[in-house]
């Protein structure tokens, strides 16, 4: 079983009415440990009813632009570590870590000129928010398009964050957001993602 490393929590940030981002301090004798690709993930152990649980999250921070490694935890209805992390996790608490991992990354290069497209949906965006803020810190000449699906205007992860590197990054970055269950003054795309959206949005 891989060794578990204990973490401090340096800040709990509330993305969302169900959703927390939480950032890690990294002690100077495990910065090795900790380094990470854009899209990979930590795995968090803590202990509920007497049983060691593990869950994997992926990490919204980028290598390249955030001090601090973080990952984005949505409550889950029943989940045991969503809701326990939710629920008791602040700054300054302490987690059990597993060094970072996964294959869901991107090979980066500043001499790259490539037209990235990205689709989640939900906290599917965690790990799109790594690489986003790392190709766009990274390759200048390489632009992004988004498509990002969710229920409503109030459930969307990031939505502050993407605004800001949209702002920041004009003419690199193209976002377009879909609801399932917009209401109100909602100008932008309705439904889920589907066939008929990706096709769209890939043509």
């Amino acid at each position: 079983m891989s060794q578990t490393h204990k973490l401090k929590v340096q800040s709990v940030v509330n993305n969302t009415s169900d959703t927390i981002t939480i950032a890690f301090e990294i002690q100077t004798h495990l910065k090795s440990e900790f380094d990470y690709e854009p899209g990979q993930y930590l795995t968090i152990e803590i202990m509920v009813n007497g049983k060691k649980e593990r869950r994997a999250y992926s990490m919204c921070s980028s290598p390249l632009t955030d001090v601090y490694p973080a990952v984005t935890v949505k409550r889950l209805e029943g989940g045991l570590v969503s809701n326990y992390l939710n629920d008791q996790v602040k700054a300054g608490s302490e987690l059990d870590v597993l060094s970072p991992y996964g294959n869901f990354t991107v090979n980066l290069d500043p001499n790259n000129t490539k037209s990235y497209l990205l689709i989640g949906a939900g906290s599917g965006i965690t790990p799109l928010m790594s690489i986003t803020k790392s190709i766009l810190n990274l390759e200048p000449n390489s632009t992004i398009s988004l498509l990002y699906g969710n229920r409503t205007e109030e459930s969307i992860i990031f939505y502050k964050e993407l605004n800001e590197l949209r702002n920041q990054n004009q003419g690199r970055l193209n976002i377009i957001h879909t609801l399932s269950q917009a209401k109100g003054l909602w100008f932008g795309e309705t439904g889920r993602i589907d066939a008929e959206k990706v096709k769209g949005f890939v043509n």
